[in-house]
């Protein structure tokens, strides 16, 4: 469960990417009917949101792998 921690928060990271651009296009269509073309901003933002918003969990997962590794090359010269 807790192994590969880095590979995970990668994952869950694109999985969030991918469902706040669904919500924020469905709001954006959503809200387009009311506003007269107006909301159309709506999802462009909302995937430079997303987009930020999980930029930094992708990449504290790869930080994790990083360091995963970077430990297990240090593990492996110290028993040569």
């Amino acid at each position: 469960m807790f192994q590969n921690a880095g590979s995970k928060l990668k994952a869950l990271a694109k999985v969030c990417f991918i469902l706040t651009v669904i919500v924020g296009v469905i709001l954006g269509l959503a809200l387009v009917k009311g506003t007269h073309g107006i909301s159309l901003v709506f999802i462009p933002v909302a995937v430079v949101v997303g987009w930020l918003s999980n930029l930094m969990a992708y990449a504290f997962g790869e930080l994790c792998e990083n360091v995963y590794r970077i430990n297990e090359n240090v593990k492996n010269i110290s028993e040569k």
